[in-house]
C-alpha cells in the first residue's frame, strides 16, 4: 500500500496544472459516487427500501450517538450496551446485532469495520460529530457493496469540504459530567479545498462501582482532515483527488459484567466492585485517497485507495475461581442459582480464598484495499440506462494476543497477585484476502425501472494459531487453518410508477456473509458461508407535504451462522456455529407530513410529524444443540434472540428560521436474550420500553445559537440487554445544553 498512495499524490499534483476551477455540479456528481443512495430525490427513484438520515434530521434532534440517530429508521434495531453508543450493536431486518458484524458498515463508501472479512466486530466506531448524513440500504442495492448482502448496508457520510468557507464551533455540558467541544472549519479556492473536523467528548458515567466509586464514563478525541485538489470545468477531462486522514483515541471505563435481577431492581446503575479495573483503550487511524476522472458527461471513473488500523486493549474481568474451579462470568450469569457462590464473590469486598481473572484483550486490526467504479449513462432504443461496473481488492487482519492476570479483593480494592503469560489467553492471527466485482444496470422505460445486478466474491481466509505456550510466536506449536470460497451473488429489483406520486416496488437477491476464519480443523473441513434468498415488495408515495412507504420482506436462510464471542455472552474462542435453515419476515412503514398548512402558519413555520413502524419475526427451522450462548438448545419453531417484534417511532416538532423544538418517542418491544418460544422467562428478558427525547435550539444572533436536549425524558428504567454477562441498564435521564457559533 505504501507504493500506491504516492502514485495518487503525483496524479494530484498533475491536476493542479489544469487551467481553471470546479463547479458545484461537478462536486455533486463526485458525491453521487461516494454515497450509496445520494439525495432524497434519488432515494425516491430507487426500486427498493432505502433511507437517508440527512443533515437536517441530525440537527433537528441534536443526535450525538449512532443509536439515537437510527431510532426512526424502519427495519433497523439497536441493542444498547454502554448507554453512550461507543460500541453499537446494529441490526437490519432481523440479522444478529452483536457488534454490528452482520451488516456492511462503510464510511464514505469504504469498508469501515476494523477487519471486515476476518473479524468484522465493530469495537471501534467513529463519532457522529464527524457525520453529515447516514444512508441505509436494505434491499438488492446491497449487492454492489458486500461482502455482507443479507441484512443491508449502513454508509456514514462525513462532513464535506465546504464550497466556500466555514468555521463552526460547538460546546456542550450536562449530566454526569458530560462535556463536548468541537469544531468544523474549512475553505475552498479555485483548485484546492481543505476541511478539519475535531471533537473532544467526556463523561463521568452514570454507574457507580462498589467500594471504590470512580469514573465509569469515557474520554474520546476524534479528528478528521480532508484535502481536495481539483481541475476546472473547462478542462477536457475533469478530475479531482481527495485525501482523507482520521485519528481516534478512546479511554472508556466499561465492563462486560452486569447485575443479577434482584440487584438490578434495587439499583440498576450499580457496578460490582470486582469490575473496578475494567477499562477499554482504543486507538484508530485511517488514510484514503479518492480520485475521480470524468471522461465525458456520460462516463466517469472513481478509484479509492484506503488503509485503516485499529488497536484496542480491553482490560476486563473474565472469570472467578473458587475451590480450584474457574467459571467465566457469562456462565455464572447464565445459571445464577447453581453459581450463587460465584455471584456472591463477584459482589463481595473480599474473595474469601477465591481469585478473579482479568483478561487483557489486546488486539490489532487493519484493513486496506483499492476499489474502483466505472459509471456510464447511455440510451438503447426507448430505454435510458445507468451502468456501473466495479471491483475491489482487499486485505485485512485481526491479531489477538491476550493474557489473563489474577487478583484478589482486599477491603474492596483489587490487588494483583500474578501477571499472565502474553498470548496465554489467545494467541492467533486471522487473515483475509478478497477480490470482488459487480455489475449493475439501471434501465428506465416509460413508467418502469428495472435494476438487475450481479456480484462476485472470491475470499481466502486463514488463521495462524501460535498456542498459549508460545508467547514469542516462534512457531513451535503453530497450527494453520484455511478456507477458500467463490460465490456469485445475483439480485434484481423493479418499480412501476402508477402515478407521478405513487410507485410499486419489488425485488429479490441472494444474501451472503463470509463464514468467518476457521478456528479449528473441523471448521476448516466444514466451513460454510451464510446464505439466504431475500424478497421484498412495497409501495412509495410522495405528494406535496406527504411522504409514505410500506414494505414487506421475507428472508429464507439456507444457513445462518453465529460465532462464539465474549460480547455475545460466549467463551470468546471464536468458534462458528451453524443454525441451518431460518426464516425472517417483517413489515416496515413510515409516514411524514408537514402540518403547518393546516394552521395557516405561512412558509416560515414548519410542523414536521413523523411516524415509523417495524414488525419483525424470525424463527429457527431445525432442531440442534449449539455452543453459541444466544442459541443453546434449539427446537424448530424457536424464536431468534435479540429481535424486538414491534418497534414504533413518533416525533413532532415546530421549526422557524429563528428557533426549533422537537419531541420524539421510541417503543421497543420485549426481546428474548436466548432462543426459545412462549412466555419469556424473566432472566432471559430484555424488557419492552418507551424512551422519549426532547430537543430545542434558539438563534441568539446571526452567528450564535443556544441549544438543549433531554434524553430519556421520563427517566425510564429498563433492562436493555443481558449480554455479555448479567442485566444491563439503558441510559437514564440525561440533560445537556450548549452553544453553536458560526464565525463565517
Amino acid at each position: 500500500m505504501q507504493k500506491i498512495i504516492p502514485i495518487s499524490s503525483l496524479l494530484a499534483a498533475a491536476i493542479l496544472y489544469s487551467p481553471a476551477h470546479a463547479t458545484e455540479d461537478k462536486r455533486a456528481k463526485v458525491m453521487e459516487r461516494v454515497t450509496v443512495i445520494g439525495s432524497q430525490d434519488r432515494r425516491e427513484e430507487i426500486p427498493g427500501a432505502a433511507t437517508i438520515v440527512d443533515k437536517k434530521t441530525l440537527e433537528r434532534f441534536l443526535y450525538t450517538d449512532i443509536h439515537r440517530a437510527l431510532r426512526a429508521v424502519p427495519g433497523v434495531a439497536v441493542q444498547e450496551e454502554d448507554g453512550f453508543g461507543l460500541r453499537p450493536n446494529i441490526t437490519i431486518r432481523g440479522g444478529r446485532a452483536n457488534r454490528s458484524a452482520d451488516i456492511t458498515l462503510m464510511e464514505d463508501g469504504v469498508l469501515a469495520a476494523p477487519a471486515p472479512y476476518a473479524s468484522p466486530d465493530a469495537y471501534y466506531f467513529p463519532q457522529m460529530d464527524r457525520m453529515q448524513s447516514l444512508e441505509i440500504i436494505k434491499s438488492t442495492g446491497a449487492i454492489k457493496y458486500g461482502p455482507r448482502t443479507t441484512n443491508g448496508v449502513l454508509n456514514m457520510i462525513t462532513k464535506p469540504i465546504p464550497n466556500d468557507k466555514q468555521a463552526d464551533f460547538i460546546s456542550e455540558a450536562g449530566s454526569y459530567g458530560a462535556a463536548r467541544v468541537g469544531m468544523t472549519t474549512g475553505v475552498s479556492t479555485d483548485n484546492v479545498g481543505v476541511l478539519l473536523n475535531a471533537v473532544h467528548k467526556e463523561n463521568n458515567g452514570f454507574k457507580n462501582t462498589d467500594f471504590v466509586g470512580g469514573d465509569t464514563g469515557f474520554n474520546v478525541q476524534d479528528v478528521l482532515g480532508k484535502l481536495r485538489l481539483n481541475a476546472d470545468k473547462s478542462a477536457e477531462h475533469y478530475q479531482e483527488v481527495e485525501f482523507k486522514l482520521g485519528n481516534y483515541d478512546e479511554i472508556s471505563n466499561e465492563t462486560y459484567l452486569g447485575l443479577t435481577d434482584s440487584d438490578f431492581a434495587a439499583n440498576p446503575n450499580r457496578r460490582y466492585g470486582s469490575s473496578q479495573l475494567d477499562v477499554m483503550d482504543v486507538g484508530a487511524w485511517q488514510a484514503s485517497a479518492r480520485h475521480f476522472l470524468e471522461f465525458s458527461s456520460s462516463l466517469d471513473l472513481t478509484t479509492t485507495v484506503y488503509h485503516n488500523e485499529v488497536t484496542r486493549d480491553w482490560y476486563k474481568i473474565e472469570s472467578a475461581r473458587i475451590g480450584g474451579v474457574t467459571r467465566d462470568i457469562a456462565t455464572i450469569f447464565d445459571n445464577p442459582i447453581p453459581n450463587a457462590a460465584y455471584i456472591d464473590t463477584l459482589r463481595s469486598a473480599n474473595t474469601a480464598g477465591g481469585t478473579f481473572v482479568v483478561r487483557a484483550n489486546d488486539r490489532k486490526f487493519y484493513g486496506q484495499g483499492v476499489q474502483s467504479v466505472l459509471a456510464k449513462h447511455y440510451t438503447m432504443g426507448a430505454t435510458k440506462n445507468f451502468l456501473e461496473i466495479g471491483g475491489r481488492v482487499h486485505r485485512d487482519e485481526a491479531d489477538r494476543y491476550q493474557r489473563d492476570d489474577r487478583f484478589d479483593m482486599v477491603g474492596g480494592r483489587a490487588v494483583i497477585t500474578s501477571v499472565g503469560t502474553p498470548g496465554g489467553a489467545g494467541n492467533h492471527i486471522q487473515m483475509a484476502q478478497a477480490w470482488s466485482g459487480f455489475i449493475q444496470n439501471e434501465l428506465t422505460w416509460e413508467r418502469w425501472l428495472f435494476t438487475p445486478g450481479l456480484r462476485y466474491e472470491t475470499i481466502d481466509l486463514k488463521r495462524k494459531d501460535y498456542g498459549a505456550t508460545d508467547p514469542t510466536r516462534s512457531g513451535s506449536n503453530l497450527k494453520v487453518f484455511k478456507t477458500n470460497l467463490d460465490v456469485w451473488i445475483p439480485g434484481a429489483s423493479i418499480s412501476y410508477a402508477l402515478t407521478d406520486s405513487w410507485k410499486l416496488l419489488g425485488g429479490a437477491h441472494k444474501g451472503f456473509s463470509p463464514p468467518g476464519v476457521p478456528a479449528n480443523a473441523a471448521e476448516e473441513a466444514n466451513s460454510k458461508p451464510e446464505e439466504s434468498t431475500n424478497y421484498e415488495i412495497g409501495t412509495r408515495y410522495h405528494k406535496g407535504l406527504w411522504q409514505a412507504e410500506l414494505f414487506a420482506y421475507y428472508k429464507d436462510y439456507d444457513n445462518l451462522v453465529g460465532r462464539d464471542h465474549l460480547s455475545a455472552g460466549g467463551a470468546g474462542v471464536g468458534d462458528a456455529f451453524s443454525a441451518g435453515k431460518v426464516e425472517v419476515r417483517g413489515l416496515e412503514a413510515s409516514l411524514g407530513y408537514d402540518a403547518a398548512s393546516l394552521f395557516n402558519l405561512g412558509n416560515r413555520t414548519r410542523l414536521p410529524l413523523d411516524v415509523s413502524y417495524s414488525y419483525t419475526e424470525g424463527q429457527f427451522l431445525n432442531n440442534f444443540v449449539s455452543g453459541f450462548a444466544e442459541w443453546g438448545t434449539v427446537n424448530s419453531g424457536d424464536a431468534l434472540p435479540y429481535l424486538p417484534k414491534n418497534q414504533l417511532f413518533l416525533s413532532a416538532g415546530v421549526e422557524t428560521d429563528d428557533w426549533g423544538f422537537s419531541l420524539s418517542g421510541k417503543f421497543t418491544d420485549a426481546m428474548r436474550t436466548v432462543a426459545g418460544r412462549g412466555p419469556i422467562p424473566e432472566n432471559r428478558l430484555a424488557e419492552a420500553h418507551w424512551t422519549f427525547d426532547i430537543a430545542g435550539e434558539h438563534k441568539i444572533t446571526d452567528t450564535v445559537k443556544c441549544f438543549a436536549r433531554i434524553e430519556n425524558l421520563f427517566d425510564q428504567t429498563y433492562v436493555a440487554a443481558r449480554r455479555p454477562s448479567g442485566a444491563r441498564p439503558g441510559m437514564p435521564m440525561t440533560a445537556l445544553a450548549g452553544l453553536k457559533v458560526a464565525l463565517w
